[in-house]
């Protein structure tokens, strides 16, 4: 099975195939398009690079995320391991000149849980990254840890719910609204499948609070969910 490749547009990522990729883009929005620009953006990728080839060393390397700390430096994290069910491995990795070029791997935790989520905290403009992890009893669920250099330490983990395993993952991009801090998560609905929530943090990410959950009578099972502002007064979560 080939490793899946990672496209970044920005600060933004795409799963694509075989390997850890890096894109410099450009925008392509024209004078006579500003009016327009969010509903008809158009991006040009060009100076595409591979980050890290799953061929090299037989890896499967998946669900990229980047962030750019406080120094201005890029932060990569990604999950690693021999194939797609087996990556046990949480990858960290700095760049220096907007992703131009990437440090080493570091191998920054050991966990069973997929998909870690880098955030950016609006206040102190430090780094969380979340996954799931198991505590210490070995039921998993959604954690965070908090680096205040620019990802090169980090706290120890908090989970998001309790008990632990009500909240599985907040796997995708965290929004921030002004000062607000906000997370999409899921887990256990009651009869083997599963809600949506959504955590809010109002005190730069020490502490989450859930805010919602999204499932309605009659839905079926929501997974994977992602939070955007659509408008000065509303949002829109987006599901699988």
């Amino acid at each position: 099975m080939n490793s899946p490749t990672c496209v970044l547009l920005e600060c933004a990522f795409l799963a694509i195939v075989p390997g850890l990729v890096i894109a410099q883009i450009n925008s392509g929005i024209s004078q006579a398009e500003n009016s327009h620009r969010e509903h008809n953006l158009r991006l040009s990728i060009s100076d595409r690079r591979v980050i890290e080839d799953g061929v090299a060393d037989q890896s499967y390397n998946q669900d990229p995320a980047v962030v750019e700390a406080r120094d201005g430096d890029y932060l990569l994290s990604y999950k690693k391991g021999p194939d797609h069910v087996d990556d046990p491995y949480v990858i960290l990795r700095h760049s220096g000149d907007k992703g131009q070029t990437w440090g080493p791997e570091i191998v920054q935790w050991n966990t069973s849980g997929p998909d870690p989520t880098l955030a950016k905290t609006p206040i102190q403009r430090d780094l969380l990254i979340e996954f799931g992890k198991e505590n210490q009893d070995g039921v998993s669920g959604a954690a965070y840890s908090r680096s205040d250099d620019d990802g090169f330490s980090w706290s120890g983990f908090t989970f998001f719910d309790n008990p632990v395993s009500n909240t599985f993952f907040t796997p995708t991009r965290y929004l921030t609204d002004v000062l607000t801090m906000y997370a999409a998560g899921y887990g256990p609905y009651g009869d083997g499948t599963d809600d949506a929530s959504i955590w809010r943090s109002t005190d730069d990410g020490y502490s989450w609070q859930k805010l919602s959950t999204v499932r309605q009578p009659g839905d079926a099972g929501i997974n994977e969910t992602a939070l955007t502002k659509a408008g000065e007064t509303r949002s829109e979560e987006h599901t699988s």
